[in-house]
């Protein structure tokens, strides 16, 4: 992926499938150690120090199941 700020991120990918419900989910990893992951750890401190972002142990809400 191309980001316009950190530039190249290369990522490690997984897919877990679900057939009988026919969904994917798609994790992407940055290697640790890697460029990517310090470009985006990077970008993680520029955002935070902006006011951006929330702290890393704040719970985002979900919303509840269709089902």
């Amino acid at each position: 992926m191309r980001h316009p700020v950190a530039g190249l991120l290369e990522f490690d990918c997984e897919v877990l499938g679900a057939p009988e419900h026919d969904q994917r989910l798609v994790i992407h990893v940055a290697p640790e150690g890697s460029v990517t992951a310090r470009r985006l750890a990077l970008l993680v401190s520029a955002g935070e120090a902006a006011g951006r972002m929330p702290e890393p142990w704040t719970p985002v809400p979900v919303s509840p199941s269709s089902e």
